[in-house]
């Protein structure tokens, strides 16, 4: 199995304990005489296999990965600087306040921080493209 192809099984799994979850607790307590839809304690064990297969394939998936790390690492906190700038006030000269005017200044001009965004971008799109072509070549 690829290692995209385990991500995507990973979410399944996920998605398959959260039904499971769901119909355990709506069918635990019922009105005396109605009937259950499902019977909590069958799905209960569905609900432990699972979990122990979620398990498995997250460990297999860590053990893949020890080598992409350092890039997944460097894109989440590429993602974070790349927000710092494209929060980045920049506004310079005066401004009317409803008290009167003020004179701003910013250390970092429009033009610095558009570069540095694209430079961020860049770098971002990079990133992922090794990533996705590791998710997809690499067997776990």
């Amino acid at each position: 199995m690829k290692l995209y192809q385990a991500l995507k099984e990973k979410a399944r799994i996920i998605g398959d304990m959260k039904s499971i979850q769901l119909k355990i607790q709506m069918n635990n307590q019922i009105i005396e005489g109605n009937e259950r839809d499902y019977k909590p304690r069958d799905l209960y064990l569905e609900f432990q296999k699972k979990r122990e297969e979620l398990i498995t394939l997250k460990t297999a998936i860590i053990k893949s990965n020890q080598e992409i790390y350092p890039k997944v690492y460097k894109l989440e906190e590429t993602k974070k600087e790349l927000s710092l700038w494209t929060n980045m006030p920049c506004q310079k000269g005066k401004s009317r306040m409803y008290d009167g005017e003020v004179v701003y200044e910013s250390e970092y001009t429009r033009q610095e921080i558009d570069a540095t965004i694209k430079e961020l971008n860049n770098i971002i799109r990079d990133l992922q493209d090794e990533i996705d072509i590791y998710n997809h070549e690499k067997d776990i």
